[in-house]
């Protein structure tokens, strides 16, 4: 039986899609990830280095994409991440 459907899986996959989104932007900008604070600013800095600008779409989501952030915050700094998604 799936534990999903199609549209749980794509957001899923979206959600993998904008953690390596922000763990490439820290990599990029050689940011130290024991510095950074997980914060709303941080997060939509990255953002809007690496798309430009941000949108409103981004902006009405801000609260899941900072959830986003802190789970690549944790990733990059080998910490343990529970059932990241969704």
């Amino acid at each position: 039986m799936r534990s999903g459907g199609p549209l749980q899986d794509l957001e899923g996959l979206t959600d993998r899609v904008m953690i390596e989104v922000y763990k490439k932007r820290i990599r990029e900008e050689r940011l130290d990830p024991g510095r950074l604070k997980g914060t709303w600013a941080e997060a939509s800095r990255i953002l809007e280095a690496h798309f430009g600008k941000l949108t409103r779409v981004m902006d009405r989501n801000a609260n899941k994409l900072l959830k986003l952030y802190r789970i690549a915050l944790k990733e990059i700094r080998g910490e343990k991440v529970q059932a990241p998604l969704s």
